[in-house]
């Protein structure tokens, strides 16, 4: 077995080896867990001040911009982690802003007129805001001449600190009263994009579109089917056997003794110009009776204006009429304060005079109802 000294000796000179090492493995692992904690704080500071970099103008008077940077996330308010760059917060922005504070008054001006009103802008910002394109505005407001920045408008390519531009718009078909919305025009620069936007207010005059249903009788197959029209249970239907202008078919009143139909026009979107402005409502229509000899069946147009519990404020009527051809029926009424709704009745009364009369012969045809403002 050899000299048992020789033997111990060899046995403890390993046995320290692995104390000393121990040891340094320790301090090793000490030292790099301490460099991954002071790297971690690094990494939150920069956080912070990405956060802190980030930029918005608030708006006031509803007019103003505002702008974000990279990394942000509009939808949440939160920031993307970056590196730490303390000139983050000293880079220029663009800060592009409609010059005049809203809300902005056009004024008033005719649906689908040549009238074109010009809003400017200014950058107000430390870095050149490079023009993106623009919103479409509240109807019926439209870009003047179709597409943004509008006639004449020059809000395109780059604007310089401290530049101005221009965009301007027309008004569009639609309804007339008073519209209400904000124009905007979107931006960005080396660092972010960014919005100006301006609330503006106009009023719209003229006469808008038809806002009746199936007004012409064409929507369906000659037949009981009336889409936009409730007949309450009568014979009312669709024929060719009489009709006026363009179309192939009328509504035809039929056998009931009564019949009538009717329809409600909601007119709630616009309760804010029918109660500060003298709104009319503009009702066309076209009727006739039969053109041979017997005694015609008389017909009737009526018109209720209903506030928002369904009392009637106001009405028109055409009664008795037994013209055997076609005769327009026309109604200008202003629209009293309050109007939520405009019921609309076609009617017949069948003659029990006339021998043999099972139909109560009335045709109605190329109705209208639209709101109408003239100023």
């Amino acid at each position: 077995m050899g000299d048992p000294r020789h033997w111990l000796l060899v046995g403890v000179l390993p046995l320290g080896c692995v104390f000393a090492t121990a040891e340094a493995n320790s301090t090793a692992e000490v030292a790099e867990s301490e460099t991954e904690t002071d790297g971690e704080g690094t990494a939150g500071d920069a956080d912070g001040e990405m956060s802190g970099a980030s930029t918005a103008s608030s708006q006031s008077g509803g007019q103003g911009s505002a702008t974000s940077g990279p990394g942000s996330d509009a939808s949440s308010g939160s920031s993307a982690p970056s590196t730490d760059d303390p000139t983050d917060a000293a880079q220029p922005r663009a800060d592009l802003t409609f010059v005049e504070p809203g809300p902005v008054d056009l004024g008033q001006h005719p649906l689908a007129g040549q009238d074109v009103m010009t809003l400017q802008l200014v950058n107000e910002g430390d870095a050149a805001a490079n023009i993106l394109g623009g919103e479409d505005p509240p109807a019926p407001l439209i870009w003047a001449g179709g597409a943004f920045p509008g006639t004449d408008g020059d809000c395109q390519g780059l604007i310089p600190p401290g530049g101005e531009c221009v965009v301007t718009l027309a008004v569009g078909a639609g309804v007339p009263g008073l519209a209400t919305g904000t124009v905007e025009v979107r931006f960005d620069d080396m660092v972010g994009a960014g919005t100006a936007f301006a609330a503006v207010e106009l009023v719209a005059t003229g006469q808008g579109p038809n806002m009746i249903l199936n007004a012409d009788a064409e929507s369906d197959p000659a037949g009981p089917i009336l889409t936009g029209w409730d007949v309450e249970g009568s014979t009312f239907h669709t024929t060719g056997e009489h009709n006026h202008g363009a179309g192939s078919l009328a509504f035809f009143a039929g056998g009931s003794s009564s019949p009538h139909m009717t329809q409600e026009l909601v007119l709630t979107t616009w309760a804010e110009s029918i109660d500060t402005l003298e709104m009319s409502f503009r009702f066309r229509g076209w009727t006739r009776a039969r053109d041979d000899f017997w005694e015609d069946d008389p017909h009737d147009i009526g018109l209720l204006f209903l506030d928002g519990t369904g009392e009637v404020l106001d009405s028109r009527s055409r009664s008795n009429m037994t013209h055997d051809g076609w005769e327009e029926t026309a109604f200008d009424a202003i629209l009293p304060v309050g109007t939520r709704r405009v019921r609309i009745r076609l009617s017949c009364d069948r003659n029990s005079n006339l021998p043999g009369n099972d139909n109560c012969s009335a045709w109605f045809d190329d109705l209208f109802g639209g709101l109408v403002y003239e100023g």
